[in-house]
């Protein structure tokens, strides 16, 4: 009899196990410790880290015994673990990001690596989790703020197009060796008139670690509405 009542009082507690880990808000959470942050440098706002990643990793039992870590462009920047966060602040560009778990239990596993590309003042917020008992820990986008507009020179292009083009050209801009670049000018090289089908021409400037690198604009109306345009390099 004694037996049968532990069977019972089991069930509902493996039960309990087989639900997700639970979402938590920045409010809620608590910082990753400074023994467990390896990049300390990006934690805090630095020159050209104008963009900002935000890491929030569920609470829940399951997984709660292994450390997850964050890989930022190739480098172990903290180890994460149940009902924390973490904000990081990087240059604007293109950054690959990762999720490796860690842990005497936990087996070693190397997320498949995700690219996002940030503009000078965008924010994006990460959730970790585990969906179901048996599925890999997931990192997942769950909020980006639009990068504002603010690009310096005599663009035509209106807010909206200009975080487009921009967010464009650093994805297009693949010199991974240089991780702080700016766009630093822009100029009408042709204007837009009825004579060439309201085709604008312009000239985007990027420096690039020191090296001004330009991109040639095309925009032109687009045939359902709006405005299209075309990016390369001059």
């Amino acid at each position: 009899m004694r037996s049968w009542q532990i069977t019972l009082l089991l069930v509902p507690a493996a039960a309990g196990c087989i639900t997700g880990t639970v979402p938590i808000s920045e409010h809620g959470s608590k910082p990753v410790p400074a023994e467990r942050i390896y990049q300390r440098e990006l934690t805090v706002p630095g020159p050209g880290r104008t963009a900002t990643l935000k890491f929030l990793r569920d609470a829940g039992a399951l997984g709660s015994a292994c450390t997850h870590r964050i890989v930022v462009d190739g480098q172990l920047v903290f180890g994460i673990r149940s009902g924390e966060y973490q904000m990081l602040h990087v240059a604007p560009g293109r950054h690959s990001l990762e999720l490796q778990i860690e842990g005497g239990i936990c087996p070693g596993l190397l997320s498949t690596p995700q690219d996002t590309v940030l503009g000078d003042g965008a924010e994006e917020t990460y959730r970790i989790l585990i969906p179901s008992l048996g599925a890999r820990p997931t990192l997942v986008r769950i909020d980006a703020t639009p990068t504002p507009a603010m690009v310096p020179g005599q663009t035509t292009a209106s807010p909206l197009l200009q975080r487009d083009i921009l967010q464009f050209i650093l994805a297009l801009d693949d010199d991974r060796d240089c991780k702080q670049r700016t766009l630093v000018k822009t100029e009408v090289v042709n204007p837009a008139t009825s004579a060439n089908g309201f085709t604008a021409v312009e000239r985007w400037t990027l420096d690039r670690c020191g090296t001004p690198t330009p991109y040639r604009v095309i925009m032109h109306p687009g045939p359902r509405g709006g405005t299209d345009f075309k990016v390369g390099p001059e």
